[in-house]
């Protein structure tokens, strides 16, 4: 009786780590949020500027990066319109000099929280949605891609942040009849960055990947 019990124990055990290993094997739904880790928000240092201040700033920092790149010399009409915006700015009271070194340190931070992974997705099986961008095509089939969160990423510079991208390797090709038509894909994700030649309508470019994944299914996107 004692050794019928045990049989029946092991049995029940081994049915609940099948039925757990099957579970583990389905896909879970994510979406492009779940790629970027939880973070403190970042100030930007503009929000309390009128949206004109905003764009003028805009315009002296790319002037005066033209300068600093010798794109243009001093004495240039360019050069001479961004000396007349600063004046303009410091008479109404702003620090130009300031406020575009803070721009300079907050964007270096965005940049940085876009590189952020969130590493327990590493090795997951997950479903989600996005646009198939094809390294290379035969024909229209297409074993490797880049997966992006919105039609037309990566079409035109600036990509999108490492950890909005996924480089996509098929099992089995996919015919691609139209990119700007989403897709669901299910397969095994890894944070693992990488890096990978892309070419653009404004030219090719060495783009940082933050996530990889091996695609087992590629499948039209409906609700």
């Amino acid at each position: 009786m004692k050794q019928a019990i045990r049989n029946l124990l092991f049995m029940l055990l081994l049915a609940l780590s099948v039925i757990a290993d099957a579970d583990a094997d389905q896909p879970r739904q994510i979406t492009w949020d779940d790629l970027i880790p939880w973070s403190e928000p970042i100030p930007d240092p503009y929000a309390h500027l009128q949206i004109e201040d905003k764009i003028e700033l805009g315009l002296i920092a790319d002037i005066r990066q033209q300068l600093a790149n010798g794109f243009i010399e001093a004495g240039d009409p360019n050069a001479e319109y961004g000396e007349d915006l600063t004046k303009k700015l410091t008479g109404k009271g702003l620090d130009v000099n300031a406020l575009l070194a803070d721009d300079e340190i907050y964007r270096e931070k965005i940049q940085a929280q876009g590189r952020e992974l969130v590493t327990s997705l590493d090795g997951a099986v997950v479903k989600m949605p996005g646009y198939a961008l094809p390294f290379e095509l035969s024909g229209k089939l297409v074993s490797k891609f880049l997966l992006v969160p919105y039609v037309g990423a990566c079409i035109h510079s600036p990509t999108p942040p490492p950890n909005q991208l996924v480089v996509v390797q098929l099992e089995t090709p996919y015919a691609v009849d139209n990119i700007y038509e989403p897709i669901w894909i299910e397969g095994r994700l890894a944070a693992s960055p990488a890096r990978e030649e892309l070419h653009l309508v404004d030219g090719s470019a060495n783009i940082q990947i933050g996530y990889s994944m091996k695609g087992l299914k590629v499948t039209p996107y409906e609700e």
